[in-house]
């Protein structure tokens, strides 16, 4: 998935005039004996989550006050210039997040973006303290420590005093996981294979979604073209 997501990557910061990009990234040691198909939910998987939002905390501490940082799994495929992610995030929001598809929550942290200050430090400086403090289990991710603070915010501010951040969801069409025509349009920034336990699954789900963006017309976006079908072959993704 790292190749993959290297090459969609560099494509789209390439073609993207709006913004510049530093890309943070931090290689975890993994148990060789877990292959793509039986790591999700492992305790090396546990483990690769707790690495992530430590490695998130310890970023933005190092980027300067006021900067977004924008934290997405690798099996997020960018459509679009991630510029567009910042214009739909008015100057007032702190965090915005992919929505969660699941019903007992309302964010994804796995594709986030946020504004380096006091407060989203906070905020993730408490998810991390939480996820250590209690542990993290298959059915108690960080997914779950995540949306459990969001909901504090948002209905018990009392008991997170000094946590008093504004967020909100990226809109489905900017943002979603749904293989869905009314969510999957041209004008589509980011898709999230989640739900698929293999590499080589979400890399299908992703080539499903290609595949519906160039059903609707004869030709992509100039933004969408690093993405076409050909993409995943010439990345060598198909291979993994």
């Amino acid at each position: 998935m790292l190749t993959c997501w290297l090459a969609w990557f560099k494509r789209m910061t390439l073609r993207d005039t709006l913004l510049s990009y530093e890309v943070h990234m931090q290689m975890g040691e993994w148990d060789a004996s877990n292959s793509s198909e039986s790591s999700w939910r492992s305790s090396a998987w546990l483990e690769g989550i707790m690495q992530k939002v430590r490695f998130l905390l310890t970023t933005i501490h190092q980027v300067p006050e006021g900067a977004l940082v924008l934290l997405t799994d690798l099996d997020v495929m960018p459509l679009n210039p991630y510029s567009g992610l910042v214009a739909a995030m008015p100057p007032s929001r702190d965090l915005m997040m992919m929505h969660n598809y699941q019903t007992h929550f309302v964010a994804n942290s796995g594709f986030q973006l946020l504004r380096n200050n006091v407060r989203t430090r906070l905020f993730v400086d408490t998810w991390l303290a939480e996820m250590m403090r209690f542990g993290l289990s298959p059915n108690k991710d960080d997914q779950r420590f995540f949306n459990i603070i969001l909901y504090d915010i948002e209905t018990r501010p009392d008991k997170r005093p000094g946590l008093n951040l504004s967020w909100a969801t990226f809109p489905h069409n900017l943002v979603g996981a749904k293989l869905d025509g009314r969510f999957v349009t041209p004008r589509t920034i980011a898709f999230h294979a989640l739900g698929r336990p293999s590499s080589r699954s979400k890399l299908q789900r992703m080539d499903e979604v290609l595949q519906l963006l160039h059903s609707g017309a004869r030709s992509s976006p100039v933004w969408q073209r690093p993405c076409d079908r050909t993409a995943i072959e010439s990345s060598g993704c198909s291979r993994q």
